[in-house]
């Protein structure tokens, strides 16, 4: 698959299919396709439904009478960003961050943590992240403007839990609450942090989810 990626802040990816090849997007991300592009699959994963908010459904578009070309957005501003899934490298994404990938890359529950009441569910529901194993090109869509971090085996990111778009699944990520000099918890606006230790990438959004602050900390 061939790809083209347009518009920042309001992009576009461009896939030209081969014939009988196929994409895998999520719900609602096709802005136009070719006439021979059609509708071949749409499912729920991941397959199981271990928890049921991790699901994510796919529709699959497949180049049936030639060479196609179909057309992905987002859906909000911000970028597009293209990650080569393989066997040496997996990447797990912020539910809300997929937009689209190859039939071979697999997906699978990656981290998901519950904390607290009822009312803090808005943020926790939204904290899960997916797996992107196999092989092929993924798409992922990012809130506002794009920081990739490097980190270390020794190095520790502490960041508003609503930036964080993906991970290599060699880092470690934990959420957690954020709380004041006294040890009380904090409400409200970046309530929530998510700590990732290395090694390896991270992609931040500087965008947040809703009830999320845009700081982030590192330190060794």
């Amino acid at each position: 698959m061939q790809y083209e990626i347009n518009g920042a802040p309001f992009p576009t990816v461009v896939c030209r299919l081969r014939e009988r090849e196929t994409i895998l997007c999520r719900r609602g991300a096709v802005v136009r396709m070719s006439p021979g592009i059609s509708l071949s699959a749409a499912r729920e994963e991941p397959a199981g439904k271990p928890v049921p908010e991790s699901c994510i459904f796919r529709c699959g578009y497949t180049a049936s009478g030639g060479p196609g070309e179909i057309v992905l957005s987002p859906s909000a501003p911000g970028n597009i960003l293209p990650a080569e899934i393989s066997p040496s490298l997996n990447i797990a994404v912020r539910k809300s961050a997929y937009l689209a990938s190859g039939p071979a890359v697999e997906i699978s529950l990656f981290y998901q943590k519950k904390i607290g009441s009822a009312t803090l569910a808005s943020v926790c529901e939204d904290f899960i992240l997916l797996k992107l194993s196999g092989q092929g090109t993924a798409f992922l869509q990012i809130c506002g403007g794009l920081e990739e971090l490097v980190l270390s085996a020794d190095e520790t990111i502490i960041a508003n839990a609503g930036c964080l778009a993906a991970l290599e699944t060699s880092c470690s990520p934990d959420l957690s609450h954020a709380k004041r000099d006294n040890g009380t918890v904090w409400a409200g606006e970046g309530s929530f942090t998510v700590t990732v230790k290395g090694p390896g990438r991270v992609w931040l959004q500087t965008f947040p989810a809703p009830s999320s602050g845009p700081s982030s900390r590192r330190k060794r």
